[in-house]
């Protein structure tokens, strides 16, 4: 007995959708896509014509952070200015006015370094204190 050959139509998927889904996708993402964002930027004076720079003291302190160390001692914490001695929460308003009235730019860098035993409370009063004084720049320093 002889087999009959099927005269069926060749099974041949539909694919239009599945590229309007395919670039649908890659259009939503391509929307969607965030460049990554310099933190910061470099600013500095170059000299003209290969003279020496004029750098201000205000350029020289951009690079230089100030850093606040915060550390519980006992009940409350305390906070050491730089190199200087450390202050209650209490003080730290009056100490960065201070800083601010006698040449610290606002624009200088503020570091905290939040020590052992320090709790987020302890810190957000710090970052208030540097906002009350006019210091925006703030960092916070990660562990050594």
């Amino acid at each position: 007995m002889r087999r009959r050959a099927s005269r069926l139509p060749d099974a041949r998927p539909d694919l239009t959708s599945m590229i309007d889904v395919v670039f649908l996708l890659l259009i939503f993402f391509l929307c969607t896509m965030q460049f990554r964002v310099l933190e910061g930027r470099l600013e500095t004076e170059l000299p003209d014509e290969g003279g020496p720079s004029p750098a201000t003291p205000e350029v020289v302190r951009l690079y230089e952070p100030l850093d606040l160390h915060v550390r519980r001692a006992g009940d409350a914490p305390r906070v050491r200015v730089g190199l200087g001695a450390e202050h209650t929460l209490a003080a730290l308003p009056g100490v960065l006015a201070r800083l601010t009235d006698d040449g610290l730019a606002p624009t200088v860098p503020v570091r905290v370094h939040a020590l052992d035993g320090t709790t987020y409370g302890d810190v957000v009063p710090v970052l208030d204190a540097c906002l009350g004084a006019g210091l925006v720049t703030l960092h916070f320093a990660g562990p050594r």
